[in-house]
């Protein structure tokens, strides 16, 4: 009964939150992870392990589903290549300069643990890079909305592979570790393409009225829990569950999507409010050289994004690859894993550094972001 209290009253401040946010034209994770934090420093939040695991695979699977269900192909032709070119060029960057540097400053720091940090600093959450863009269609905009779109489902993939193998889900190389490896992509496609065709091939003919939205979110969950039962990526299975019924035509499906996205928020606002209250209790900067070397890593990490945008994107101005530099929030992916990681793995040598760095990058680009969004007359000013 106490965590479902505690569930209402921070389901109530971060409506509250969201609402102020809206008011101020901002976007309202700024604020939630601070209600978190607020939380945190009042110990009002104690959910066990269990409790953060369900929340945050709930929200992994509706906000998987939410972006790549919205990510309509015909829509995103006009920018695909270039979409997609940014996107592999910065995983590419981000894999080449990040694992490195991780594991020059901190001697503690493996090449998986340096791996999973780089992989959740390629995360870009789409509903901050974007939530104070609304109305606004131009390239850049585009661009950035498809990529981070692309961004959400890759980042949450690899970070959960990386995060099986640390735990001993996958190890070494051996014929029945390919063979298991080799089940974290062709199950999942497989599941998610056979469930996907059965629930568009209903909802083409049928519409259930209320029973209808149920039905796309208990999909949404089947899909996820019946890949990883036959040790497939459950991430991978909705991804091509959404990409299946996104492009599809189905009756009501505007009103169907709507309904996902809305308790795909609810769900955002608990795991925000859940990240601040673990900046604040867990993984508060222990050491002084976490600090600065996670500044440091910040900064360079800004120089490849800069990079990224001026190599993949040709013809902007400079305010414009400034623009696209400094958008790059880590959102409710990265605080997913963050939250998984805590809850499954915070023994593993290294992951509590890995951890506590990653909150770091998640407040400053945060705040990069939300701060960078009151100029956007100015970065798109000709």
């Amino acid at each position: 009964m106490a965590e479902l209290v505690t569930i209402a009253l921070i389901l109530l401040f971060g409506t509250l939150c969201s609402a102020l946010a809206y008011r101020l034209k901002v976007s309202n994770v700024f604020f939630l992870v601070l209600a978190g934090m607020l939380f945190g420093m009042l110990n009002f939040i104690d959910f066990n392990n269990e409790t953060i695991i369900i929340i945050s695979e709930l929200a992994l699977i509706m906000v998987v589903f939410d972006a790549t269900s919205r990510l309509n192909f015909k829509e995103v032709l006009k920018y695909y290549k270039e979409s997609v070119k940014i996107t592999t060029v910065f995983l590419f960057f981000i894999l080449i300069s990040v694992p490195f540097l991780m594991m020059f400053f901190f001697e503690n720091i493996g090449i998986l643990a340096a791996l999973l940090f780089s992989v959740l600093m390629y995360g870009i959450d789409p509903t901050i890079a974007l939530s104070v863009l609304k109305g606004e269609k131009n390239r850049i905009v585009e661009v950035l909305e498809i990529e981070s779109i692309l961004n959400t489902p890759l980042t949450l993939i690899f970070a959960l592979i990386i995060l099986k193998i640390i735990k001993g889900g996958i190890v070494g190389f051996g014929n029945n570790e390919v063979v298991m490896f080799l089940q974290q992509f062709f199950v999942p496609v497989g599941v998610g393409v056979v469930l996907g065709a059965i629930i568009v091939h209903i909802m083409k003919h049928n519409y259930f009225q209320e029973l209808s939205h149920l039905m796309v979110i208990t999909s949404a969950i089947i899909t996820y829990v019946l890949a990883e039962i036959m040790n497939g990526n459950g991430v991978l299975a909705v991804t091509t569950f959404g990409l299946i019924f996104g492009n599809y035509h189905i009756k009501h499906k505007l009103e169907l999507e709507k309904f996902a996205s809305i308790f795909a928020n609810t769900l955002e606002i608990l795991v925000f409010v859940l990240l601040g209250t673990v900046i604040v209790n867990y993984a508060s900067i222990r050491t002084f050289d976490e600090l600065i070397f996670g500044t440091l890593l910040f900064f360079v990490y800004l120089i490849v994004r800069y990079i990224t945008v001026w190599v993949s994107l040709k013809g902007l101005k400079r305010k414009e690859i400034l623009f696209m530099t400094l958008n790059v929030p880590k959102g409710i992916d990265v605080a997913i894993v963050i939250l998984l990681a805590i809850s499954s793995i915070s023994n593993v040598d290294g992951i509590t550094t890995i951890i506590n760095i990653s909150l770091l990058f998640v407040l400053y680009s945060i705040v990069v972001s939300t701060v960078s969004s009151l100029f956007n007359d100015w970065f798109f000013s000709k």
